[in-house]
Formats: structure tokens, C-alpha cells, sequence
């Protein structure tokens, strides 16, 4: 969703991301591909949905939470944002 608003913002005449920025939540080789590239967040899709999965079943086995949190995603920095440190 973020690429295609890359390329229908500028269609638009909307300077990304002088008049407004744009990220996107899950990273993909599309977001190198448009010009501004697109920041993204970048998650191990497999390792969340595991751990996901294991703090589930561990729930229902002792009626407890875990006291776990997931790995937050990591940022990638590119050109769809402005005024970030990289």
C-alpha cells in the first residue's frame, strides 16, 4: 500500500516527503523499487508468528501470560522520509 501511494502521491503532485512523508509497516523489495524509495518497518514474520504461537499455547495450558515481549521491527531508513537521523 505504501508504494502505490508513493506513485499516486507524486502522480498527484505531492512532493513525498517534503509535503508528507510516508512508511511502511512491512518491508518488501517494492519499497526499493519507487522513486522516493519507502522507509519501512522490517519484521521476521516467522519468528513473531513462532513466538505468537508459543505464548498462545502456554496461555491456554496455565491460564497465565507469559511475561514476554516479541522483537520489535527494525526501521529502515530511506527516502520517503524526511528529517530523520540516519
Amino acid at each position: 500500500m505504501a508504494v502505490a501511494s508513493v506513485a499516486t502521491l507524486t502522480s498527484e503532485g505531492v512532493h513525498v516527503p517534503a509535503d508528507l512523508a510516508v512508511l511502511a509497516w512491512d518491508d518488501s523489495p517494492l519499497c526499493q523499487l519507487v522513486a522516493p524509495s519507502v522507509t519501512a518497518f522490517t519484521h521476521d514474520i516467522m519468528s513473531e508468528a513462532a513466538e505468537a504461537a508459543e505464548l498462545l499455547l502456554t496461555l491456554i495450558e496455565s491460564g497465565q501470560a507469559a511475561d514476554r515481549w516479541l522483537e520489535p521491527p527494525r526501521l529502515t531508513v530511506r527516502g520517503s522520509t524526511a528529517g530523520v537521523n540516519r
